[in-house]
């Protein structure tokens, strides 16, 4: 009650006012009443969702952009056919290797982005 008569003062209500107004001695029976009057309930919480509850379309789409980077394993598998290159590995593993690269930064990008969510 006492923050409410607070409140009030601070909007310019004063005891004289509260007495004329309302028919109250002054702003703390006034709020003491207004206290009084207003039922106090406290809102339910609300309903906790259930963390194991399988979403199946988006566990399908995850598992698809993440295998998304072995796409790029079978795109360079035809580069490593050949003589070998300077460095006596097969041709192409350089293009392999920055594809594995690529794919990881790929897929690290994606967890961090899926953990953040």
């Amino acid at each position: 009650p006492d923050e409410i008569a607070a409140v009030l003062e601070a909007d310019g209500l004063t005891g004289d006012q509260a007495q004329e107004r309302f028919g109250r001695r002054d702003t703390f029976e006034l709020a003491a009443e207004l206290y009084a009057r207003v039922p106090r309930r406290h809102p339910e919480p609300p309903p906790r969702t259930d963390p194991w509850a399988a979403r199946p379309g988006r566990f399908v789409f995850r598992g698809l952009v993440f295998a998304l980077p072995g796409l790029g394993y079978a795109l360079g598998a035809p580069f490593l056919s050949g003589p070998p290159d300077v460095l006596g590995l097969p041709a192409g593993s350089g293009a392999l290797t920055t594809s594995a690269l690529v794919g990881w930064a790929w897929n690290q990008a994606l967890a961090h982005r899926a953990y953040t969510r």
